[in-house]
């Protein structure tokens, strides 16, 4: 018996080797290149793949790679960022930018349940906007995209920081423009940054309220209504209700008119807004197919938000886009939704004219 033992123990051993010897094989050199070779292949690693190329000097398959990520995933705004980054540092600006653009319009969708649950999320959409706002130089040039340097700084405080260096500047610069007042004056008011000594106590053209729950129509007396629902010519997702008008999901309405004479004036459109994650609704107000500006309805309360805008003689089409809805649901006992804790709405009540002449560069 003992005899029996001593031939089948080394039998024992050598499958015992033999076997470890194999896992340690397939896990230090038959895995990872197998599963490497899968990772490649899935467009779900876009970033962590681009980011392993470009560590190599390999610009061109990173670029490839999220390229491939952009066709494959066309409601995601991270691969359009990415590539918009790789496209500006490699000198292509125009066209970094305009992936970046692109990103942004997505991004708006992106502010919901439950993405917006991950502090991660909310750091990438304001790397995103500050992004965008920056190689745009809005703020220099006075563009509607100055918005989203006080949009990121809402979507994440980090960049409060770096947004009042970027207004700062702006303001030590050089005289402001009525948008570039309007903006700056949203920024310092929503967020705890204090402005600028040299532009401390200016007046801001700010938001004017009136009371909650007055007729829409019920505007001060030094205001006129320029576009109501007479002049509505296309709507999506407009919910037509009692006083007002009301976006429950993203959509848009576009009204048409015609002005006699030039004007050179400040429009106000009546709004207000539910927030979800902590942000508002954002219209984005376009003149003619152009974004003219990008409002942020702060507030729950009734208010006109200025628009200063030119309109020469003519026909015009005034469109009010609403594309950042988003919600945050409430759970039952069970895990199903059972209705929303937040919900983000926008409320429409029109389009005003303000009887006194503007006053700004």
């Amino acid at each position: 018996m003992r005899n029996e033992w001593k031939s089948v123990v080394p039998g024992y051993l050598l499958i015992v080797v033999g076997g470890l010897l194999l896992f340690i094989i397939m896990v230090f050199f038959v895995l990872p290149p197998a599963m490497e070779s899968v990772a490649w292949r899935l467009p779900e690693n876009y970033e962590f793949l681009s980011r392993r190329l470009l560590e190599k000097g390999e610009t061109e398959r990173a670029r490839g790679i999220l390229q491939a990520a952009v066709r494959k995933r066309p409601w995601d705004f991270r691969p359009l960022g990415l590539l918009g980054n790789l496209l500006l540092k490699e000198g292509a600006r125009e066209q970094g930018i305009a992936s970046l653009v692109k990103a942004s319009e997505i991004a708006f969708s992106d502010t919901t349940y439950p993405r917006m649950l991950n502090p991660a999320h909310r750091e990438k959409l304001a790397d995103l906007y500050f992004t965008l706002a920056l190689e745009m130089d809005a703020a220099t040039r006075d563009q509607p995209e100055i918005f989203f340097y006080t949009y990121s700084s809402l979507l994440d405080s980090r960049w409060q920081e770096k947004t009042g260096e970027a207004f700062e500047k702006m303001i030590n610069g050089r005289d402001l423009s009525p948008n570039q007042m309007l903006e700056a004056g949203r920024f310092y008011s929503l967020t705890p940054m204090p402005p600028p000594r040299k532009f401390s106590g200016s007046p801001f053209p700010a938001p004017r309220p009136f009371s909650p729950g007055t007729d829409p129509s019920a505007i001060p007396g030094d205001f006129t209504p320029l576009a109501g629902p007479e002049q509505i010519i296309e709507q999506k997702n407009l919910e037509k209700l009692e006083e007002w008008n009301a976006f429950f999901q993203s959509g848009h309405v576009k009204y048409e008119l015609t002005r006699e004479r030039d004007v050179d004036t400040t429009l106000w459109i009546s709004a207000w807004g539910t927030e979800a994650f902590g942000i508002y609704p954002v219209i984005d107000f376009l003149v003619d197919e152009k974004r003219t500006a990008l409002i942020y309805v702060s507030s729950g309360e009734r208010h006109l938000y200025p628009v200063p805008v030119s309109l020469p003689a003519g026909r015009h089409t005034l469109t009010i886009r609403y594309p950042n809805d988003g919600g945050y649901p409430r759970f039952s006992g069970k895990g199903e939704i059972a209705g929303l804790r937040q919900d983000r709405n926008l409320y429409i009540g029109g389009i005003y004219l303000q009887n006194s002449p503007r006053k700004g560069k």
